[in-house]
């Protein structure tokens, strides 16, 4: 029997590598290749003001993607999100005239109310989460129409929602801020590449955060500075990574969405992390509700209506398992930009607005199917 040299040996491994580095990145490179697309559909693609207002677009879906993925790491999936936004709108509208503090913590609590609607049915009665969510999203949707009389609620003037929905970070003190992000990515990637010997994985993602934050840096800071929107989104999706990647909460949910029973029997509460999985998916709802309120400049009772689609669309073509215990914050971002680049393609190339959602469900039937097959090869 003739056995492999260490050059062939060396060789087979490398191209396993390579493999392994497509599959992993495989959204990524979707993304780029979307990217150079987009530069030959439009010249105006590119520009500064255009890529700033992409980022603007996709804040509410991120925010909602972050609890998705939360969701569906757990095996289960949160259908009411689009209607807790138009809920929410309408709560923040109706309460302004008692003051910005109060008008925002009832929002909250109308997001807490929700999740726990949803955890009591799902986690005591054992209902799917697929009908609990759904009903919500139904009942979320007359509540909205009820309060407002189906009608939009206007804000009135004030300059918190004013600058949190339509504001900017100085230019100087956007580069400062960004100049600090980049040396932090800098030294994290840099220890991490020296823990891993500096393997090409490691180089490859060092490279990429720092190319990306240096996109950023030139949409920005060429245009107005960083949007105050963006600055929420963003503390929104750290804090997600480092709930699924630092916290024991995070460890449980992918336990959850592994095997539950075998995690019940390991000593993890179910019930219990389940109510706050439903929980933070609901605020995080309302945290997008405010958000798009103050954006826009009113409430409307049918707003944030199909947005639970682009939540788990952006959720599933990052790589998160519908079948739970798999995915990534890191991975629903990049979903979200793919589905925000995909919509401002079709809308510099005035295509009918309606295709956006036979394109959003091709994608998403796509994502499963490579999910299925890569589950199949492992």
């Amino acid at each position: 029997m003739k056995t492999a040299t260490p050059l062939q040996q060396e060789t087979v491994s490398s191209g396993l590598n390579v493999r392994q580095l497509i599959n992993r990145y495989s959204t990524l490179i979707a993304l780029a290749v979307l990217f150079i697309i987009a530069n030959f559909v439009s010249e105006y693609f590119v520009q500064p003001q255009n890529l700033t207002n992409i980022t603007l677009q996709i804040a509410v879906n991120g925010i909602l993607a972050v609890g998705m993925t939360m969701v569906i790491l757990t095996g289960g999936i949160d259908l009411g999100v689009g209607s807790v936004v138009g809920l929410t709108g309408v709560v923040l509208g109706m309460t302004q005239g008692y003051g910005v503090v109060p008008a925002i913590l009832a929002t909250l609590a109308t997001g807490i109310i929700i999740g726990l609607w949803n955890a009591l049915f799902i986690s005591r009665f054992n209902i799917p989460p697929f009908i609990v969510t759904l009903g919500m999203m139904t009942i979320a949707r007359g509540f909205a129409l009820y309060l407002s009389n189906g009608a939009a609620v206007s804000l009135n003037e004030n300059k918190f929602y004013e600058q949190l929905g339509t504001g900017f970070l100085s230019v100087n003190l956007s580069a400062v801020l960004l100049g600090l992000i980049a040396l932090f990515v800098a030294f994290v990637g840099f220890k991490a590449m020296r823990q891993k010997s500096f393997n090409l994985e490691s180089v490859i993602s060092f490279v990429l955060s720092l190319a990306g934050i240096g996109l950023f840096s030139w949409a920005y800071l060429s245009y107005q500075g960083v949007p105050y929107l963006v600055l929420v989104f963003a503390v929104i999706v750290l804090w997600g990574i480092w709930v699924l990647t630092q916290t024991t909460f995070g460890r449980y949910l992918y336990a959850i969405g592994g095997n539950a029973k075998a995690a019940y029997l390991s000593g993890v509460n179910v019930k219990k992390n389940l109510v706050k999985v439903y929980v933070t998916s609901s605020v995080l709802a309302a945290i997008a509700g405010i958000i798009m309120t103050t954006r826009v400049g009113s409430a409307d009772p049918n707003g944030g209506n199909m947005f639970e689609l682009d939540a788990v669309a952006a959720a599933v073509i990052g790589g998160t398992s519908l079948a739970g215990g798999f995915g990534t914050i890191g991975g629903a971002m990049i979903g979200a930009f793919i589905i925000g680049i995909l919509n401002n393609i079709l809308i510099l190339a005035n295509v009918n607005p309606y295709f956006q959602f036979i394109f959003k469900g091709l994608i998403i039937i796509a994502a499963v199917l490579l999910d299925m097959k890569n589950k199949q090869q492992k």
